[in-house]
């Protein structure tokens, strides 16, 4: 797709249908390159070519190891894959130009649903296993140090909310909000206020945050200073599906896609203003 910034339109410029089931994740790794992976259990590399404003396939990485849910850049030569059967890989970019896996994680004792990246070298996985990895570089290579248990169903959705600060959504109907730094992550609050599971989280500022649900709801949660605490302080009902992804278009206004075919776009202080 491509935005029009003098008519506002959206121009549909190209379909690609490499992947042979539906895709789970992409990341974007450069200016004109991106990775997609998919249920088909395969990563694929495409390049964007300005010239002919199309991108090409130049690598499919076969992982022959479960469906591949989730995708995480971790350095300008490094990203990662998690996947059903319990496994993160490490992928690098080498001299030749292409990806290979160099490393193969275990650590958790069911499929891996979500990566967050905390530093270059100390990175997150949220597993179905309840749990969520903590995982550090030592040299080369990079281990488990902790396992985080405070949830007590599957860990979803992972995001870092500020310098300090990340959340985990979880099966469990909560989202956590922890403290992390090099040597220490600790719980420091969890949030009850949906009905259902947690599938997505958005930053909307360093005070601010939304949540989506399968309860069909969307939250905004803010961090109120003079109580010192996080508060639910909005409630978003529209869709009649569970909300699966969120983005903010500005200060004041984001939208939200859903299970009913569906996306939404919301202003904070006011109701559904357009539905697509």
């Amino acid at each position: 797709w491509k935005f029009n910034e003098n008519t506002g339109e959206i121009k549909k410029l190209q379909v690609v249908k490499d992947h042979k089931s539906f895709v789970l994740s992409l990341q974007k790794l450069s200016n004109d390159m991106f990775i997609s992976s998919s249920h088909d259990e395969t990563i694929i590399v495409w390049k964007w070519n300005e010239q002919t404003q199309e991108i090409t396939n130049v690598q499919t990485l076969s992982n022959n190891n479960g469906r591949i849910y989730s995708l995480l850049k971790l350095t300008n030569s490094t990203f990662l894959s998690c996947t059903s059967e319990k496994q993160i890989d490490v992928w690098n970019f080498d001299e030749n130009g292409t990806f290979t896996k160099i490393e193969s994680l275990i650590g958790h004792t069911s499929s891996i649903y979500c990566l967050l990246k905390i530093s270059d070298r100390m990175f997150l996985s949220g597993s179905d296993d309840k749990t969520i990895g903590v995982w550090k570089k030592n040299e080369d290579s990079f281990r488990k140090v902790k396992s985080l248990e405070e949830h007590t169903d599957s860990v979803g959705t992972l995001m870092n909310w500020t310098t300090n600060l990340f959340c985990s959504g979880s099966a469990d109907k909560n989202i956590n909000v922890w403290f992390a730094d090099r040597d220490e992550i600790r719980l420091i609050d969890t949030l009850k206020s949906h009905t259902n599971t947690i599938m997505t989280l958005h930053k909307v500022s360093d005070t601010a945050f939304l949540s989506g649900s399968y309860d069909n709801s969307i939250k905004i949660w803010v961090w109120v200073e003079e109580k010192g605490n996080i508060v639910n302080c909005q409630t978003f009902n529209g869709h009649s599906n569970p909300v699966c992804c969120l983005l903010m278009l500005d200060e004041s206004m984001f939208i939200s896609g859903s299970d009913d075919d569906s996306i939404k776009q919301w202003d904070f202080e006011t109701e559904v203003i357009k539905c697509y």
